[in-house]
């Protein structure tokens, strides 16, 4: 095989349609048991830990992007999605 037969392409090889919000959307469903059950254990501390740590990513990151002058990611939901994970 000669090296000019190859070709090099960026990952994925194989796409499977889903967009990067829609995968965040499913992700956020699937804490939801998890995030649930976290706010019936803990109490409503649980609750304000959850929405104070996703705020804040959503905020920091289009603070963030807004210094950088690029347009704001945040409709895509991967900082939403940080934010439970880090609050979880």
């Amino acid at each position: 095989m000669s090296p000019s037969s190859l070709s090099f392409t960026s990952s994925p090889h194989v796409h499977g349609g889903d967009s990067i919000p829609r995968i965040m959307h499913t992700v956020i469903w699937a804490l939801m048991p998890a995030t649930l059950l976290s706010i019936l254990v803990f109490g409503w501390s649980a609750l304000w830990v959850i929405v104070i740590t996703t705020l804040t990513a959503v905020v920091t990151e289009h603070l963030l992007v807004k210094l950088r002058l690029r347009p704001s990611p945040v409709g895509d939901l991967s900082a939403a999605l940080t934010g439970l994970l880090l609050a979880l």
